[in-house]
């Protein structure tokens, strides 16, 4: 979605006012909420006993997991790396508005530029594998 929703959006800010994009959005997000209101999900019933066997049976398995990670270095150094480039990652992503603007970027531009990030992610990923 970072390809052609950043586009879409800043050719939408750059044609209407962005009051209108905001409602077009709005619009959006009541039209999915209709869609998933049809979705069947299948009723499931626990009795209590069931339900505090269930949570013991999750705290088990979290703790299992937690213990996993913790003990497996590689596992753990690949976590730590993850959270730390995702969090520079979304932090430069904060700091793009900034930029585009210092560099006069209208926001048709801004959402072209955004969509050539995404896209570039896009493609460099089938490179790396």
């Amino acid at each position: 979605m970072k390809i052609v929703g950043p586009s879409l959006g800043g050719i939408l800010v750059a044609s209407f006012n962005s009051d209108i994009v905001l409602i077009v959005e709005a619009f959006c997000f009541i039209f999915t909420t209709i869609i998933l209101s049809f979705v069947h999900l299948p009723n499931i019933r626990n009795t209590s006993i069931e339900k505090v066997q269930e949570k013991k049976k999750y705290k088990d398995e979290l703790q299992e997991g937690i213990k996993h990670i913790y003990n497996n270095t590689i596992l753990s150094t690949a976590i730590v790396l993850s959270a730390l480039s995702l969090f520079i990652i979304f932090l430069c992503d904060g700091l793009l508005v900034i930029l585009s603007k210092q560099i006069g970027f209208n926001e048709a531009a801004f959402g072209i530029f955004v969509s050539l990030i995404g896209f570039g992610s896009l493609i460099s990923s089938f490179v790396i594998g």
